[in-house]
């Protein structure tokens, strides 16, 4: 009897082991990378920001853009807190859609768990990103060479768009979510 506890704390230590590593953001990021990061959000995103970055340049807008940058970032500090409060609602409408016995056949599946929660914790980690941009931007005051601060500028507005972006592709992952959960419920 006790080699049969051993042996079955054992097996539950190597699932927990298992779920753990497959929860990481890490692992999710090496499974999904081309599906999630690799996708239109991506593309559109450094699209306007090219577009963005040569308009500044051709029409020598360089300071007005750096001060416009300055005032839309005093606002994006309250914008993704709110997008995190978003997000998180949106994970928790997501986990309560499918029953107990369907997370816990997904849980197993690295691809499936994987791809129902990467996407919620990239968007996550994008928008904190801003934040923490925004919030310390409005603290620190730089001197730095005008091109220098238009291609930082450039880049942050890049984090802007694509977060939204990537906003956006999160509700139609849950779209996808909720689709998925009634078919699952229709077929059990």
């Amino acid at each position: 009897l006790p080699i049969l506890l051993s042996s079955k704390k054992s097996d539950v230590e190597d699932i927990k082991k298992e779920i753990s590593e497959k929860a990481s953001f890490i692992f999710q990021l090496k499974q999904t990378y081309k599906s999630h990061i690799l996708n239109w959000t991506l593309y559109v995103s450094v699209f306007f920001t090219i577009l963005l970055f040569f308009s500044i340049s051709k029409f020598g807008q360089q300071q007005a853009f750096n001060s416009r940058v300055v005032d839309v970032s005093k606002g994006m500090f309250s914008i993704s807190v709110s997008a995190l409060g978003i997000i998180l609602a949106a994970v928790a409408v997501t986990i309560v859609l499918y029953s107990r016995r369907n997370l816990h056949k997904m849980v197993f599946e690295k691809e499936i768990m994987a791809g129902l929660l990467f996407p919620y914790r990239y968007v996550s980690l994008l928008w904190t990103i801003v934040g923490l941009l925004s919030f310390f931007a409005s603290l620190v005051q730089f001197n730095i060479a005008l091109s220098l601060c238009v291609f930082l500028n450039c880049i942050y507005c890049f984090l802007i768009v694509y977060a939204v972006t990537y906003f956006l592709y999160v509700i139609s992952e849950i779209v996808q979510h909720v689709i998925t959960a009634a078919f699952v419920e229709d077929k059990d």
